[in-house]
């Protein structure tokens, strides 16, 4: 089993703005922009009141209107948008990320953790606004996907109609153009979906110094000392190790992480899973 952390949503060069922490703990993802994928932010729902475009708006998030689509990946909450009855979970990857991934023998029974950059919000007579006592905002882990399919869509001539709305099926014809189905149950908890969303808690943070989110505190078994390694993360200098946790450096691009060497981590993305599944 691996463990990936996987950047997504919005981030300095994607969307400009980091991802909204509600009052009440919920996670707002906010998907990149993309053209002609015929899933519009007004269509995706944090209630039945609020769509991720009315939340942008009150967020001062510009520009974005009604024409603006979004690429969904992860796509991980049956809840967000209207579904078929046969909707999966699923996360889609292609080109060098996606032979990353294979390289590293991502398949089958892995576990991708989902992280993102993320700010808190307070609720004013507007709306929601981003908070001014969290100036820069956090990396966060926000989902989780553990595959229980994984296959190229390029190369299926048929799959189900409730696939077409994720933006790899839309745009099929990318190079490695990968899908990674959920479970439909985790393997290791048959009463936990497969997929999720968590809200806020401490535990989920990555980031470790206020002024530079890019700093993260994990386990100290993450250390390379321990033989755990993490794709583009190889580098020593990276690392620093603590007396009882030890903080990373972490690499300012990239979008999968994978982690392997030590089983600790395996158990370590279990248990954040079980103690933070909706």
């Amino acid at each position: 089993m691996k463990v990936i952390l996987s950047r997504k949503g919005f981030d300095s060069s994607s969307g400009g703005y980091p991802s909204p922490i509600l009052p009440d703990g919920t996670l707002v993802s906010l998907p990149i922009p993309e053209n002609n994928t015929d899933v519009y932010y007004k269509d995706l729902m944090i209630d039945d009141r609020l769509s991720y475009l009315d939340l942008i708006g009150q967020l001062g998030i510009k520009p974005f209107d009604l024409s603006y689509t979004t690429h969904l990946d992860p796509d991980l909450s049956q809840c967000t948008m209207k579904r078929t009855d046969n909707w999966k979970a699923i996360f889609g990857q292609y080109g060098s990320s996606a032979k990353h991934l294979d390289s590293e023998n991502v398949d089958v029974g892995s576990i991708f953790l989902f992280f993102g950059w993320f700010r808190k919000t307070i609720k004013t007579n507007e709306g929601y606004k981003y908070d001014p006592k969290d100036k820069k905002g956090k990396h966060v882990i926000f989902g989780y996907l553990e595959v229980g399919e994984k296959f190229s869509i390029d190369k299926i001539k048929s799959y189900p109609d409730s696939y077409l709305n994720h933006p790899h099926f839309k745009n099929r014809n990318r190079k490695n153009n990968t899908a990674y189905i959920a479970n439909h149950k985790l393997s290791f908890n048959n009463t936990v979906s497969g997929a999720g969303i968590f809200d806020f808690n401490e535990k989920l943070l990555l980031s470790y110094d206020s002024n530079k989110k890019s700093i993260w505190k994990l386990p100290t078994f993450f250390h390379p000392s321990y033989g755990t390694r993490m794709t583009y993360h190889e580098n020593i200098k990276r690392w620093n190790l603590e007396d009882n946790f030890c903080t990373l450096n972490s690499v300012s691009r990239g979008q999968e992480f994978v982690i392997d060497g030590n089983d600790h981590v395996v158990g370590w993305a279990k248990n954040l899973i079980l103690e933070n599944a909706k």
